[in-house]
């Protein structure tokens, strides 16, 4: 697949995150780096520039966030789409995040039953260190809170 030629006055697409695009209008390509402008839902101007070279965190997005508009293509129904999808998107995580919930509870149930069950096996535990000190006559006081 060839990367697309973006050229001044452009219409581009910008995939912002799971269910968030923008259209925006090319205004610079120079090395290797397209200034695209666009306008908020409340009418605010700001622009963006997109590299292949971009680093997560910087002021700068990846370029294969960025593709032209193509002609006659219905923008409504491309947000419609993506925020059906990222609807989706989020119920899955949700489940995912449910499931990994009860999955460590198992497993946190299942250690403290099995350490207590092998810490049973194992000879001269609590309950013999404190027989042994019974019967050379060290016996602690039976408190109401015990």
């Amino acid at each position: 697949m060839t990367k697309p030629v973006y050229k001044r006055g452009m219409q581009v697409v910008f995939y912002r995150s799971s269910a968030d695009i923008s259209i925006g209008t090319v205004t610079t390509v120079r090395d290797g780096t397209v200034y695209v402008r666009f306008k908020s839902q409340y009418d605010w101007t700001y622009t963006h520039k997109f590299n292949d070279e971009a680093s997560y965190g910087a002021d700068i997005h990846r370029l294969w966030q960025l593709r032209p508009l193509r002609p006659g293509e219905d923008v409504k129904a491309l947000e419609k789409r993506m925020k059906h999808a990222s609807k989706l998107y989020n119920i899955h995580k949700d489940a995912v995040s449910h499931m990994e919930r009860e999955v460590e509870g198992e497993a946190r149930a299942w250690q403290r039953e099995e350490s207590t069950r092998r810490r049973a096996e194992i000879p001269n535990g609590p309950d013999y260190i404190q027989r042994v000190a019974s019967r050379a006559g060290f016996t602690q006081p039976k408190t109401k809170y015990m």
